[in-house]
């Protein structure tokens, strides 16, 4: 967009980000222009010194600043972090005492990796900025030994007034470019950001970020100003010190960002204000894109792995509420904090959707929102069971995934005490019995492995069959049977593992216990189960 253009532009848009760009184009005029002025009174010589100084600076600026980078991160350590966190005390009392506990259990490298992008994109321009404003001052010295030694007199023809007026310009340009490096590198990634997540919209987000873009962004991106400093080896800066090592891997923070611009622009606005006990199709769709996203991007899983490494620490610390948790829950709990523990960046994809899917299954249930409550989860699972079986599918979807063993065994734990506790002495359910599930697994294994055709009569099969289920019943979850129940369990057996010999699979072990737990629990709501 050329000058006029973009004055008129800005005119007619008549807003305060518009005038801040129109303000920001006439500052860079002043500056170049008044440079220029002061470039023609001092002639061609001295303003070679003068702009070759600049350039130098420039360039070591940017040389240092790169290599200066990565000893920055790594020094952003957590006991720096925390010594900055004390002094929030002075502002808000008692905050730094919860920051740091909430520091003390997150991996030390976590801290590190999320300060990294910070850094990256903003502190180590300014450092450079910086950098080249303390090189001045020593080259504002040298520069006047030059001149002196060489006796550079004023311009005093109109040949050497026009090429100091010119190289003047190129001086104020260079000032202009590193004193506006971070505020300019931070527009730019703004602007790309944007112009991604406006290619992967529909119509009508794409509208919306249209019209945000145009008013908050467009006056500083189509800024003829900033256009030229960009073009002027600003947006090759940016990248160059954006670039980084990690792991020993040349990483680029600003395509990292880039990678999850759509994500952060499109889909992780969906979820403001969301119900997460009973998310909607497009939060579904939101949470599947966002994880996606941080699985598809390596630094961002490097961070999310360390995020899961801690959340054992942070739970055990007490920082996440629980008050609704815990008790009969806590086996489920230990089981999902060890799983996380121990993920990966090659895992972090398969696990993340495992999990995702769980708990959209949750939500779907209504589990999620009973929990949430204190309800007592009980009635969700039989009518769940009796209909859309969403819990079915949840530990289906959790036994596709070899890792998630210990939760499907913390799940069923937790399910089978709910099922079968009111029948301990006493009928407590809070009673809670003593359930090994590998145990329940090989028990149904005993049960199914009854061959029909090992017996010669119906009565004799059924007897044994009968005799199995109760005594493994009894045996593996600590229940007394009674015999209608038993009865109905055996027509299920015969109905469907009649020629069963192997051992069940797991969507087969899952169908079977969910089938007990249903002929148990209508024979105590007093149903017929016969």
């Amino acid at each position: 967009m050329n000058f006029f253009d973009y004055v008129n532009l800005m005119t007619e848009m008549n807003t305060p980000v518009a005038f801040i760009g129109l303000g920001l184009l006439a500052l860079f005029l002043v500056i170049v222009i008044v440079n220029m002025l002061g470039g023609m009174r001092r002639g061609v010589w001295r303003q070679i010194v003068r702009t070759g100084m600049t350039l130098i600076a420039a360039i070591v600026s940017y040389i240092a600043a790169k290599v200066l980078s990565n000893s920055i991160i790594g020094s952003l350590d957590v006991t720096k972090i925390e010594g900055l966190v004390l002094q929030l005390d002075k502002y808000i009392p008692g905050a730094s005492e919860k920051i740091m506990a909430a520091l003390s259990s997150f991996d030390p490298t976590l801290i590190e990796s999320i300060m990294v992008l910070p850094a990256t994109i903003i502190l180590v321009p300014i450092i450079c900025t910086v950098i080249f404003l303390i090189i001045n001052l020593i080259l504002k010295i040298v520069r006047a030994i030059i001149i002196r030694i060489f006796g550079f007199k004023k311009a005093k023809k109109n040949p050497q007034r026009l090429g100091g007026a010119l190289l003047a310009a190129v001086e104020g340009i260079i000032w202009v470019v590193m004193v506006t490096l971070p505020i300019c590198g931070i527009l730019s990634l703004a602007d790309q950001a944007y112009g991604k997540a406006i290619k992967a919209a529909d119509d009508e987000t794409k509208t919306t970020l249209v019209e945000t873009y145009d008013e908050y962004i467009l006056p500083f991106t189509e800024n003829p100003a900033i256009t030229f400093i960009d073009s002027m080896g600003a947006k090759t800066m940016y990248n160059g010190i954006a670039t980084i090592k990690i792991d020993k891997k040349k990483t680029n923070m600003r395509e990292e960002i880039l990678s999850m611009a759509d994500v952060i622009i499109i889909e992780a606005p969906q979820l403001k204000g969301a119900d997460f006990a009973a998310l909607n199709d497009d939060q579904k769709g939101a949470v599947t894109s966002i994880v996606d996203a941080l699985a598809g991007s390596p630094f961002m899983s490097n961070i999310l792995v360390s995020v899961l490494h801690s959340l054992p620490d942070i739970y055990n610390s007490g920082l996440i509420p629980t008050d609704n948790l815990g008790g009969e829950y806590q086996a489920v709990i230990d089981s999902f904090m060890v799983f996380f523990a121990t993920s990966d960046t090659d895992k972090l994809g398969a696990d993340l959707n495992t999990i995702k899917s769980f708990y959209f299954g949750f939500c779907d249930s209504g589990i999620m929102a009973a929990i949430k409550s204190g309800e007592d989860i009980m009635q969700f699972i039989t009518d769940d069971y009796k209909g859309d079986k969403h819990i079915l599918t949840m530990i289906n979807t959790l036994s596709g995934n070899p890792r998630t063993q210990a939760i499907v065994d913390g799940l069923y734990n937790l399910v089978l005490n709910v099922a079968f506790s009111g029948a301990t002495e006493g009928g407590d359910a809070e009673n809670v019995l003593d359930i090994d599930i590998v145990e329940v697994k090989n028990g149904l294994n005993n049960i199914v492995s009854v061959n029909k055709s090992d017996y010669e009569t119906e009565d004799e099969y059924r007897e044994v069959l009968s005799d199995t289920i109760s005594t493994t019943i009894n045996d593996t979850i600590g229940v007394e049977l009674e015999e209608d129940v038993v009865d109905e369990i055996s027509n299920y057996v015969d109905e469907n593992f009649s020629e069963q010999l192997e051992n069940l699979t797991d969507e087969e072990f899952n169908e079977l216990i969910f089938e007990v737990i249903d002929i148990y629990q209508g024979f105590l709501n007093g149903e017929d189960v016969s």
